[in-house]
């Protein structure tokens, strides 16, 4: 899911609902963490999907918008797990997330914020008010988790398999190990055995343009990308 304030009627949401009802996996990829917003009745409380399902909602931008990118940062000991066969330099050029994961989340990644737009770019530092507590950190220590997973009991009973992370911006998705961890997540989450390093070479001629509002290619269709 790649969603973000969205106010669906409920014919819709209904769908939506009966899946995260099921107990299926989710793999919720950056502005998912706010994918609901007024909606009112029997769906009133997917407004608070993102904190109570995938671990956080809409904080705040932790690094600065469109000037500070985001270096991925493995978790200690963390490094075998399956998600992150084949996984080394995550870099995306969208910000931190301000995010606070709950005690059952396992985090696998860390953002560190940098001090500009390229992987080259060095660490920022510099102090920064949490809007959690209101508490002054360094931007970067500790950093905040942009990927983690944890498993939800649904209404059905069953356990769903959550992945989340708060990069995913079209241009975040030119990196290959981004790529490549979003599929290790497919695997994952459907129960096959997450492959050593995964093929995450392009289907058609993706550029990735740098996120925004309208900024999206009009008319395309899924057969359009069809190798």
């Amino acid at each position: 899911m790649l969603l973000r304030f969205r106010t669906w009627p409920d014919e819709q949401m209904k769908h939506f609902a009966a899946y995260a009802a099921s107990g299926k996996p989710i793999i919720a990829i950056r502005t998912s963490t706010h994918a609901f917003n007024g909606l009112k009745g029997q769906y009133a409380s997917f407004n608070s999907f993102g904190k109570k399902v995938l671990g956080e909602q809409w904080v705040s931008h932790w690094g600065k918008h469109k000037s500070e990118a985001t270096k991925g940062i493995i978790e200690p000991g963390q490094e075998q797990n399956a998600l992150l066969r084949g996984v080394k330099d995550i870099f995306g050029d969208t910000d931190v997330y301000e995010a606070y994961p709950p005690a059952d989340a396992k985090i696998l990644v860390r953002g560190q914020v940098l001090n500009g737009m390229t992987p080259e770019s060095p660490a920022a530092s510099y102090s920064k008010k949490r809007a959690s507590d209101k508490a002054e950190q360094d931007v970067n220590s500790p950093m905040m988790p942009v990927v983690w997973t944890r498993e939800v009991k649904t209404e059905s009973g069953k356990d769903a398999k959550i992945l989340t992370t708060t990069m995913g911006s079209s241009s975040d998705f030119r990196n290959d190990d981004l790529r490549r961890l979003i599929i290790n997540g497919a695997y994952w989450a459907t129960g096959l055995e997450v492959p050593a390093k995964a093929d995450v070479s392009f289907v058609g001629d993706f550029k990735g343009s740098f996120y925004g509002f309208k900024g999206f290619v009009k008319g395309l269709k899924p057969e359009d990308y069809k190798k």
